[in-house]
């Protein structure tokens, strides 16, 4: 750094000095610094300040002689006291602020803050703000670090090795490792021999602690030796931290020849050190040897011990230790342990959400998987487990109602909804099967009493829904059109008005007074091998509403390789099937059991399993008998039917209830997850984008520093219309009286032409190094400068010549600055993990079913169905 003295001579005191013959100590202090005899100058510029008190080129040397002798308070007497009389100066507050460093004095930062706020010499910021880094980086505090680091101008294509060590550091240092790797590439650059650290270290010690760091994050990377090796350099250099690192790597290591040159490399007294016990222990595979050893120490109050502990803590998984380390030393917490710490006491406290929420903040590979193991912990203790599983729904609703609101995703907000009011209805039912397998007829006879549809061709089958009301009546909802409400009598005849009238039914509600209907309600569906597509994906529709799924199928043609792969389908989507068999009166009782075993055979085949075991019955005499028929209800087998469906479905509702919201539920999670991570990589793209505009600002910035003189040079070569045209605006002034000629309306007048005149060649010529988001900023700038020019020129409406050129070059340093300004500003988007996906995929793991066993492939050929006797 140039002296302080040469610059200051120049604008302070030579009068003064000269009238009380101090001249010759100031040149006996000169000489004296020069010749590097500093205690001689300090004498001299003492015997200077003596004659002339406060002189600012007294007090600079002073300053400069003091601080080769390490009179570090004498160096920030002086720099505070020159500080006050030239505080403009940045080169004076940055001496200061380091002086103030060494010195331990309180007022250092805010010394370095000034320097760093400067706009003189981007050389004297730089390293202000570089200072200011190192102090957060010391402290253990590398958010604050890097936000000094982001106001370091660079340019992205020149190597900045001070700059890339420090934003190394920081990124290690809040956990973000893998972020490092370019910044690494710039580290061969550096001066390794450079005092830092307030000269506790050297830069060669701090990279070679970075170069550790990194190995230990990438063990297979080639970074030229073993993470343990180059922590032990940096440890036997000195660098801050190294110890800690050295302990951790040693405590993992299993190479014994490692672990005894470390043993070596130490002092004695330094192995009985407990963080040191602590890792040799572990590396000799004592774990408990070595908890006990940093608790105990912990307790003592050692430091080393309680950083000691609260790194392993995380490894171990260890709550116990991390609330220790809380008790003594809480700032020692900060980041993931902290975070993961206080998740525990939430959910501990019954805060799930607010635990899953703050451990979902987390980048889990920083904590071992221990975030995601605890965030799948309470996820499934909110969504049950076990064979009976009962989640807490108002949480679980809430917590996908937020996420859906959050992500724009307002349909999937109906659908959370419904899922609430679901809870509270009865089971849904779909009685599903080929069509003429007998669905509507076993309906009718569930209702006793034959009201839906039978033998109509598929072309109109439609969806029936059959629900509990007090009176008996059904709705058939009409696409487009008004709704009919009719009796059970008049259904079937009001159907066919419509069909005959071409209109497009969409479904059927049947309401029944029947009580079983409070506790479930049917689902009659379109076969799935009807003609018209429509019709199988309304079936379709009503096994992804159901609960269970009641499979009707043909005893004279059971398990076809149609329903099997609708069977499969069925059982892929989770909804549980019980299988009924139908048309038992057209095998036999001869036969049916060979249909059968036949039947549980291929269903084990397919992977299919019934709820129940398969019914057979005749639906169609079951109806006879239910209308009134005594021996055709007996010879139906209807009590079977019945004794299933009391005891496996309507006995067990809630539990299939339960098993459907937890399908359904999972369905959105996933839905929405996959939304967020979509929602969290758009983040990353824009965050790159904002990221590369930052450097684009930057390289602007820097190119307009440093080449402004030329820029301003071809812009005034462009300024001549301009000029032309200020002169026009300027012609009726001539025609005024002298005195008002001069008078402030006129100059306002003056200035704000020249200001509309001359500003837009100016923004012209700076278009190719500014942005549309900064033009404004600049603009004003400009505009400021080209004001002041023009209102400190009086012989005309603007500077002409070298004047001319001096104004533009003002107003361009004046665009840099607001570049540089652009460039520094805090990126409004945070770099954050995913979060909201994070927690949505454990909320969906935790709602998922047991694994099912996998489906079998289908039988090539398939079993043969057994001799069908017709009766």
């Amino acid at each position: 750094m140039s002296r302080l003295a040469e610059g200051l001579s120049r604008l302070f005191g030579r009068v003064e000095i000269l009238a009380r013959g101090a001249k010759d100590d100031q040149r006996a202090a000169e000489a004296a610094l020069s010749r590097g005899d500093y205690l001689e100058a300090r004498s001299h510029a003492r015997a200077l300040l003596a004659k002339v008190p406060r002189s600012p080129v007294g007090l600079a040397l002073l300053a400069e002689a003091a601080e080769q002798v390490w009179h570090d308070d004498e160096v920030v007497a002086a720099l505070r006291d020159l500080a006050s009389q030239a505080p403009w100066r940045d080169d004076v507050w940055l001496r200061l602020g380091l002086a103030a460093l060494r010195a331990g004095d309180e007022g250092a930062r805010e010394a370095l803050e000034r320097a760093a706020e400067g706009r003189q010499d981007l050389a004297v910021a730089r390293r202000a703000l570089l200072t200011l880094a190192d102090e957060d980086l010391l402290a253990g505090d590398p958010a604050r670090a890097q936000r000094w680091l982001d106001r370091v101008p660079y340019h992205p294509s020149t190597p900045d090795p001070e700059l890339a060590l420090r934003r190394a550091e920081a990124a290690l240092a809040a956990g973000k490792g893998r972020r490092v790797a370019e910044d690494a590439l710039q580290l061969d650059g550096l001066d390794p021999e450079a005092p830092t650290f307030r000269g506790r270290t050297t830069l060669g010690a701090r990279r070679r602690l970075v170069r550790a760091r990194i190995a230990a994050l990438d063990p297979e990377g080639l970074h030229g030796d073993s993470a343990l090796n180059l922590a032990l350099g940096a440890l036997l250099l000195d660098a801050p931290g190294a110890a800690d690192l050295v302990a951790e790597l040693l405590s993992e290591t299993q190479d014994a020849a490692l672990v005894a040159r470390v043993r070596e490399s130490l002092d004695a007294s330094v192995l009985e050190e407990p963080r040191w016990a602590a890792a040799f222990a572990l590396a000799e595979g004592r774990r408990e040897d070595a908890r006990r050893a940093l608790v105990e120490a912990a307790r003592a109050g050692d430091e080393g011990a309680l950083r000691r502990l609260a790194a392993l803590a995380l490894h171990w998984r260890d709550f116990e230790a991390l609330r220790l380390v809380q008790e003594d030393r809480p700032d020692l917490l900060r980041g993931s342990a902290e975070v993961l710490l206080e998740a525990h006491e939430r959910w501990a406290a019954g805060e799930r959400r607010a635990a899953m929420g703050a451990l979902s903040a987390l980048d889990d590979a920083d904590t071992g998987g221990w975030a995601a193991a605890l965030l799948g912990e309470i996820a499934g203790e909110l969504c049950g487990s076990g064979a009976a599983p009962e989640a807490d729904w108002d949480v679980v609703l809430s917590e996908l109602r937020e996420a859906a609101t959050d992500l724009d995703r307002f349909d999937l907000v109906t659908t959370i909804e419904g899922l609430a009011q679901e809870r509270q209805r009865p089971l849904y039912v779909a009685v599903l099967g080929e069509f003429n397998a007998g669905k509507s007829t076993l309906l009718n006879a569930l209702l006793a009493t034959d009201v839906a549809p039978t033998g109509i061709m598929p072309t109109t089958a439609t969806l029936h829904w059959v629900a509990w009301a007090p009176d008996a009546f059904a709705r058939v909802v009409v696409r487009g059109g008004s709704d009919r409400v009719v009796a059970h009598d008049g259904l079937k005849a009001a159907l066919a008005e419509l069909r005959d009238a071409g209109e497009a039914i969409d479904r059927v509600l049947i309401h029944a007074p029947i009580e079983r209907l409070k506790r479930i309600e049917i689902l009659d569906t379109p076969g799935f091998n009807a003609p018209n597509t429509d019709h199988a994906e309304q079936a379709r529709r009503g096994i992804d509403e159901a609960h269970l799924a009641l499979w009707l199928l043909d005893a004279t043609a059971p398990l076809k390789d149609s329903e099997r792969r609708v069977l499969e389908e069925v059982a892929a989507a989770g909804v549980p099937v019980q299988v009924l068999v139908n048309k038992r009166d057209r095998v036999g009782e001869e036969a049916i059991g060979q249909v059968m075993d036949y039947l549980t055979r291929a269903l084990e085949e397919v992977g299919i399993t019934s709820l129940a075991p398969p019914v057979a019955f005749s639906a169609q005499r079951a109806l006879a008998g239910r209308l009134g028929d005594a021996a055709a209800l007996e010879a139906s087998h209807w009590d079977e039917v019945e004794r299933t469906l009391e005891d496996h479905v309507v006995s067990r509702a809630d539990l299939l209830r339960e098993r459907a919201l937890r399908r359904k539920a999972r369905r959105v999670a996933l839905a929405l997850e996959e939304q967020a991570r979509e929602a969290f990589e758009r983040r990353l793209e824009e965050r790159a984008r904002s990221l590369a505009r930052r450097d684009a600002r930057m390289a602007a910035a820097t190119q307009l520093r440093s080449s402004y003189a030329s820029i301003a040079a071809a812009i005034a070569t462009s300024l001549d219309t301009a000029l032309d045209q200020l002169w026009i605006d300027a012609r009726p002034i001539e025609q005024l009286a002298v005195e008002k000629q001069a008078s402030p309306d006129v100059r306002a007048y003056l200035i704000d032409r020249c200001v509309a005149r001359i500003t837009p060649a100016v923004m012209a010529g700076l278009a190719a190094h500014i942005e549309a988001d900064d033009r404004p900023a600049v603009e004003r700038a400009v505009e400021a400068t080209l004001a002041g020019a023009a209102a400190a020129h009086r012989q005309a409406p603007f500077p002409e010549g070298d004047a001319l050129q001096a104004a533009v070059a003002q107003a361009v340093l004046a665009a840099s600055k607001e570049v540089a300004a652009a460039a520094s500003a805090p990126l409004e988007i945070e770099d954050e993990p995913l979060g909201r996906a994070t927690r949505l995929r454990a909320l969906a793991t935790a709602l998922a079913p047991p694994l099912a066993p996998p489906l079998a492939p289908p039988l090539a050929p398939p079993l043969a169905p057994p001799p069908v006797s017709s009766t």
